[in-house]
């Protein structure tokens, strides 16, 4: 049996599995494409950085891609911390790393070079 939510979207077609739940398959298509998309952009900025990072020094640092895990570190922290307090908002996520980055930045900036 299709519950109302899912029959009232009449632009997915659903069949429905053996032990009576419906499958979106369209809308799991779209999904997995998206999310390949997602992963290769991430892929070639991680690329792009090795490369420029290459053609600058001319060896290859690994330090680059410790940044890219420390961040998404970061995300999933702030992520579950969001959560915690009742907050699931991913733009609000991404507008928290950004001031995390400047006050970071600066504070590390002052640090280093306090004249």
């Amino acid at each position: 049996m299709i519950s109302p939510a899912l029959s009232s979207q009449s632009a997915v077609r659903c069949s429905v599995g053996p032990n009576g739940t419906a499958y979106l398959w369209k809308h799991f298509f779209w999904q997995q494409m998206f999310n390949g998309l997602t992963l290769g952009a991430v892929y070639g900025l991680i690329a792009i950085g090795y490369t420029m990072v290459y053609g600058i020094i001319g060896m290859i640092n690994f330090a680059h891609g410790e940044v890219y895990m420390i961040s998404a570190y970061l995300c999933a922290i702030g992520l579950a911390l969001l959560s915690f307090f009742g907050v699931s908002s991913f733009p609000l996520l991404i507008f928290g790393t950004l001031v995390f980055t400047l006050v970071f930045t600066g504070v590390y900036g002052w640090v280093n070079h306090p004249g």
